[in-house]
């Protein structure tokens, strides 16, 4: 064998090591991140609100979800908790001015690659708009809004339509009504002003007509008076996709 096929051969090797090595930090760097997650949510489930089952002799002007107000003690930037039904969607989410500030950084301000569910910047905290949109990875291992894949399946859909929210001190019951396959530049499906009740007719007939389970499976008592909230993550079904749950607002309990 030729000195220069052993040089080739040698660095072929050496090579493939850098290669499988950094393959193997990525994998453990991964999995840290995933444990990581899973110690701060079991963390943050002291500080879940208790659901208005739990609070059932409570009246409803009432309501004052400590769980929250102790969140936003450590960071202001903490709005409310989610809960979906039949999922992992269990977590505050927060706000910020932009779209990047939680996109990779936890409600502690550590860097993560499960980042936050965020509040788009445009809506407010609220949830007073026709239409309020949270943000939320979808990882691997079904945490974050990893789940939200699984409404694509139609029993699944049709079994968990339940939802809430939870402010500091209001809670709103959610059903589910739509489920779409978007593109990430879809200007009406992730609009934040509605001016008119002609533009929010557009918004109903866009989730009627582009539910994935068919027109049928959106509830036909839809109004433009009716407030929405809109779950979104990333989908895989073509380049830059993303599924949107679509919830309608059915019950307010608090200020």
């Amino acid at each position: 064998m030729s000195r220069k096929s052993i040089v080739v051969r040698v660095g072929l090797a050496l090579f493939l090591l850098v290669i499988l090595g950094f393959s193997a930090y990525q994998l453990i760097y991964i999995n840290n991140q995933y444990t990581k997650e899973a110690k701060l949510h079991e963390k943050l489930m002291d500080y879940r609100p208790e659901s208005p089952t739990d609070t059932a002799d409570a009246e409803p002007a009432d309501v004052n979800n400590q769980g929250i107000l102790d969140l936003q003690a450590l960071n202001p930037d903490v709005a409310g908790w989610v809960t979906i039904s039949g999922t992992q969607m269990d977590y505050p989410f927060v706000w910020a001015s932009d779209y990047d500030s939680y996109l990779y950084t936890d409600y502690e301000g550590d860097s993560s690659i499960a980042g936050s569910i965020f509040l788009d910047y445009r809506c407010d905290r609220d949830f007073t708009r026709f239409n309020t949109i949270l943000f939320g990875h979808n990882m691997n291992n079904g945490s974050m809004f990893g789940d939200i894949d699984e409404f694509e399946d139609k029993e699944f859909y049709d079994s968990y339509q339940e939802g809430m929210i939870y402010l500091p001190h209001q809670n709103l019951t959610l059903q589910l009504v739509s489920c779409l396959v978007v593109k990430d530049t879809d200007s009406q499906v992730y609009r934040a002003d509605y001016n008119s009740d002609g533009e929010k007719q557009a918004f109903l007939d866009r989730i009627r007509q582009d539910c994935i389970h068919g027109a049928e499976a959106v509830p036909s008592d839809l109004k433009t008076t009716d407030q929405f909230v809109s779950l979104s993550t990333c989908s895989y079904q073509f380049s830059q996709s993303r599924t949107v749950l679509i919830y309608r607002v059915i019950k307010k309990e608090g200020a």
